[in-house]
């Protein structure tokens, strides 16, 4: 979806507002496919500043379909990035390398802008809610929805021989 910014642009209107939805099934991001359970909605206005020079504030909304980091159950995570932008074709700065991604000759790319400011708001952690208990590292068995007989002694790895080396001496005492 691609939007010609000086055609939108006339010598009495310097600021317009845009809403699109885009229709995508799917999101790659980091070696990870997410489904898109809802339509992308990205609303943002524009602003021109000059010849060839604009500013964008906006935000976008998605809802990807996760899993819980600690259960693996599947969850909704809605995600909304709120972005400000300066759009200016006329400046030749190498900093200003990835706003060239979406904005060329007056063309402005909706759907890449969208998906940049998705991709900076995936969360790192997603829970199905916050007193999610997980799975039992023994049986696998979802604790949230069944309590296991597994024994857990919380036993960092690294120190189960000092355990075993206490066992075998107080045994006898």
């Amino acid at each position: 979806m691609q939007i010609n910014l000086t055609e939108l642009f006339s010598q009495t209107v310097k600021d317009v507002t845009i809403r699109r939805t885009l229709e995508m099934d799917q999101l790659e991001f980091g070696g990870e496919i997410f489904e898109i359970s809802e339509p992308i909605k990205i609303e943002f206005e524009v602003t021109q500043l000059g010849e060839g020079e604009y500013l964008t504030q906006g935000k976008v909304e998605a809802a990807l379909v996760m899993y819980c980091n600690r259960c693996m159950n599947e969850v909704i995570s809605r995600i909304e990035g709120r972005f400000t932008k300066e759009l200016n074709e006329n400046i030749d700065d190498p900093e200003n390398d990835e706003m060239k991604d979406y904005y060329k000759n007056s063309i402005l790319n909706v759907k890449k802008l969208a998906l940049d400011e998705i991709y900076m708001n995936v969360p790192m952690k997603v829970l199905c809610n916050e007193s999610c208990q997980g799975i039992c590292k023994v049986c696998g068995a979802d604790l949230n929805q069944e309590a296991c007989n597994c024994e857990d002694d919380n036993v960092d790895p690294r120190l189960a021989g000092l355990k075993d080396l206490f066992n075998e001496r107080f045994k006898e005492v």
